[in-house]
């Protein structure tokens, strides 16, 4: 990824989610955007996407896939840290306690969907929107039982980001892809199930 490329991924997207964050954050004003630190993203990102390049790729020249794209965009994310959270304020909703964490998992995940929404040949390529599963608990009315919340706090308890695992969380990616495109096509079945009868 050129620079250029990561500006325009920051305008279309980082950005916003830093927006959205911030705007959530005004009734609690605990977060402070470090903007210096957006430059080290696109930095971060690099340095790691040549490390997976030449440890786990054949062919060290060849583009990584959307998975560990976005993989080593959350790393960036994680490792720059452009939230900084005053944790000393009272009643901080989880949300923005993990303002990072929350920023690299949103952003991963509209990689991905970005870049399934311009294959030609997936016929649900229009409005592509990942489906998180369901978790043990996901039928209360708790926020951290959710995926999306297991996922954020899991990325809080990673100390020392030299233990990120761009492969393991590619692999999460992909697999919370293939679970959309499961429960997208075996809807489409059930539609033509009902319509037929």
């Amino acid at each position: 990824m050129e620079i250029h490329d990561f500006y325009a991924i920051y305008d279309k997207i980082i950005k916003s989610y830093i927006e959205e964050i911030l705007e959530r954050d005004k009734s609690v004003n605990c977060l402070k955007l470090i903007k210096r630190r957006i430059q080290k993203i696109y930095v971060y990102y690099e340095q790691k996407r040549i490390e997976v390049r030449k440890q786990y790729m054949r062919n060290s020249n060849s583009p990584l896939d959307r998975h560990k794209i976005a993989s080593c965009l959350a790393f960036a994310i994680l490792k720059s840290r452009v939230f900084k959270v005053n944790r000393l304020k009272s009643n901080i909703p989880e949300e923005l306690l993990l303002a990072n964490e929350y920023l690299a998992f949103y952003v991963a995940i509209n990689i991905v969907e970005m870049f399934k929404r311009f294959e030609s040949d997936y016929k649900f390529n229009n409005n592509y929107i990942l489906i998180f599963p369901k978790t043990f608990h996901e039928d209360s009315d708790h926020e951290e039982n959710t995926f999306v919340y297991n996922t954020c706090k899991g990325f809080s308890f990673i100390k020392n980001l030299n233990y990120f695992d761009i492969i393991a969380y590619s692999t999460i990616l992909f697999q919370l892809e293939r679970y959309t495109d499961t429960i997208l096509e075996n809807d489409e079945k059930v539609c033509q199930l009902q319509s037929s009868n």
